[in-house]
């Protein structure tokens, strides 16, 4: 909550550029890595991070993305060479679940992307506020 609502004071102080350095790509690489903990959201704190390092809305947002598919990649051919796929219990419905959840997650990227380019992306950090109030008094 904190780091997204930081973003605004950061667009109001920082001069941003689209080229990202070798220095900076090792610092989002370290806090991709604190995602890690339970409760950060990974795309979140790179994207977070690329701002405050002084990269543009747009290259951060990408730069996050970019970096996941390597991991994503590893991930899926480690479970496809051991053998491990969900083929088997693939039934319909199971089928059905995992298309819409293709398209409703292209569809949220896309909406991400749109706020993104509009330089919005602090106001997520406000969502954030009801959890944190709920945990407090429960």
């Amino acid at each position: 909550m904190i780091l997204m609502l930081s973003i605004y004071v950061c667009q109001k102080t920082q001069k941003f550029h689209a080229r990202i350095s070798t220095r900076q790509a090792l610092i989002i690489g370290i806090a991709q890595g604190i995602a890690l903990l339970p409760g950060i959201s990974r795309l979140g704190i790179t994207y977070v991070t690329g701002r405050w390092l002084g990269l543009t809305s747009k290259m951060s947002f990408l730069f996050s993305l970019t970096i996941a598919w390597p991991i994503m990649t590893a991930g899926f051919l480690k479970e496809l060479i051991a053998g491990q796929t969900f083929v088997p219990c693939m039934t319909q419905a199971l089928a059905f679940c995992l298309i819409v959840g293709m398209i409703l997650s292209y569809i949220g990227l896309l909406c991400m992307y749109k706020i993104v380019n509009k330089n919005k992306v602090w106001a997520f950090g406000w969502y954030m506020i009801v959890p944190l109030i709920l945990a407090l008094i429960y």
